[in-house]
């Protein structure tokens, strides 16, 4: 991360593309809108949010719509830097540079991401393989406690970005990054790994492994034979895996270009090329904003709650006095069976 932060600089000052900048504020606005939809949709229908893999799923969309807000008050992204207003007091230009535009803030909801997607994994593999254990093991406050964990682990992750950007005043960016080790590239190399192992490498891992075995048990049929449910419950919680499997997936796809190409450039395998990290970041930038597609098109009690909300909402638009949301009105008919995920 260290490494990235100070070539996000040399990007964003070499750039003044507006056609990036609108694309960036559209798979911003994408991200927010999206994300958004999935948090309403499973707060205002009650049976979705009490299930525990929907609670990672609230908690995943959460940190996908703070990601989409943040690529609006970052500079270079929504925003052109030559244009940004920057600001000149130095205790709010150090805290400016330390979270904003060292991307901290960017990244941390992102890693947050990462964990989630391993929890995610590590639970589905339990419903699959171990379902005798499951209801044991992924209790409702272990779940609550897991997604608070996430959320105060992961900023602690991200101290290096914090501590290697100052603000100097006179210069245009004001945002320099410098180096915590100097020309000690050594130990510059090994505390980059052993933090970038603990944030990225490990959670990937983890969610490589449980999802590559969740998906040999579905397909030898071994999760119907293990399970005690009938087989509309055990075709419910299959199509939901799915969807979970595939946004692993995707997650896996746009985050792993990025944190390898730079991971090869901190260790000097590789020269840096702003082209590469142009094409790498906006692939993390895109993985905040698919999620809610990839549900929609991969499950229907999703897509048809998210079909209702919008025709809700439609018609409060068009009517004023419309009355509010019925909760009941939200799920789809099938949304009894939201209890065997």
């Amino acid at each position: 991360m260290n490494i990235l932060q100070r070539n996000d600089s040399v990007i964003v000052n070499t750039t003044s593309n507006p056609a990036i900048n609108i694309i960036y504020a559209v798979i911003g606005s994408s991200a927010i809108i999206g994300n958004v939809f999935v948090i309403a949709l499973n707060v205002i229908h009650r049976p979705m949010l009490r299930q525990i893999p929907n609670k990672f799923v609230v908690s995943l969309a959460a940190s996908d719509a703070i990601s989409g807000v943040i690529i609006f008050i970052m500079p270079g992204y929504a925003l052109p830097v030559d244009r940004y207003f920057y600001p000149k007091d130095i205790f709010l230009g150090s805290f400016f540079c330390s979270l904003i535009d060292s991307s901290v803030l960017f990244f941390t909801s992102g890693f947050i991401s990462v964990y989630t997607i391993a929890i995610i994994s590590l639970e589905r593999w339990y419903a699959v393989s171990r379902p005798f254990l499951y209801k044991r093991i992924f209790t409702k406050n272990r779940a609550r406690f897991c997604i608070a964990c996430i959320w105060l682990f992961v900023p602690i992750t991200l101290i290096d970005g914090i501590l290697q950007k100052r603000f100097v005043p006179n210069l245009f960016p004001p945002c320099q990054w410098f180096s915590l080790f100097g020309d000690d590239i050594t130990s510059a190399n090994i505390v980059f790994m052993i933090i970038e192992s603990v944030r990225i490498f490990l959670p990937v891992i983890i969610t490589m492994i449980s999802f590559a075995d969740v998906a040999r048990r579905m397909s030898d049929g071994r999760d119907i034979k293990l399970s005690v449910s009938n087989s509309m419950r055990v075709l419910i919680r299959r199509r939901f895996t799915t969807m979970l499997c595939i946004a692993a997936i995707a997650l896996i796809l746009c985050w792993l270009p990025n944190e390898i190409y730079f991971t090869l450039v901190q260790l000097r395998v590789v020269k840096y090329e702003p082209i590469v990290h142009a094409i790498t970041k906006t692939l993390i930038v895109i993985n905040c904003s698919i999620n809610p597609i990839i549900y929609a098109a991969t499950n229907s009690i999703y897509r048809q709650g998210m079909i209702r909300l919008l025709h809700r909402i439609g018609r409060c638009i068009r009517c004023k006095n419309a009355p509010a949301i019925n909760p009941a009105g939200v799920g789809s008919p099938r949304t009894a069976t939201i209890d065997n995920l």
